[in-house]
């Protein structure tokens, strides 16, 4: 279980992770309905401080990112030893349900802190069209979400991370 603790100063929350080593159970990894809020929170997140990674815009000359795609390969050291440097990480990572299942399954069985965003699909879509501003084609959009209801109707648990509001 991941011990943070939120401080409420002059109307600003920052989350701080507890010191001493960092676990995968430090990092929060975001998953979830395309246009669901994973971003709004990732952002606000990255705005108190936390290193960030967007899965769906990597960058291979950020540390970070570059140490994500580590993570997809099964190997979390660098991740870690930078997350030690950070009050906290967050990958956003709206995975594809039937490619990434497994490396997600994988990545949550690692001990890493996996949050699932769900909500009204039209509310999701409207929030997919402006992060991604036409830069997308909307069949994206749908084929990601139709994948994820399959997945979620077929299995009802298809994460096995969870969070605990009391955290």
């Amino acid at each position: 279980m991941v011990a943070c603790k939120v401080h409420c100063t002059g109307g600003d929350s920052v989350i701080h992770r507890p010191t001493g080593p960092v676990t995968p159970g430090d990092i929060l990894l975001l998953s979830g309905l395309p246009g669901a809020g994973k971003t709004h929170y990732a952002s606000w997140l990255q705005s108190t401080g936390w290193g960030r990674v967007d899965h769906d815009r990597l960058d291979q000359t950020n540390s970070l990112d570059e140490a994500w795609i580590e993570v997809l390969r099964g190997a979390d050291s660098r991740l870690l030893r930078l997350a030690g440097q950070l009050p906290g990480v967050v990958i956003e990572w709206g995975f594809d349900p039937l490619s990434d299942i497994s490396r997600l399954t994988s990545i949550l069985d690692r001990g890493y802190n996996g949050w699932y965003f769900d909500g009204d699909a039209d509310a999701a879509l409207d929030g997919w069209r402006r992060a991604w501003n036409g830069a997308l084609p909307e069949f994206l959009w749908t084929t990601q979400t139709q994948k994820a209801q399959r997945d979620v109707c077929s299995n009802p648990n298809p994460v096995s991370g969870t969070h605990d509001s009391d955290r």
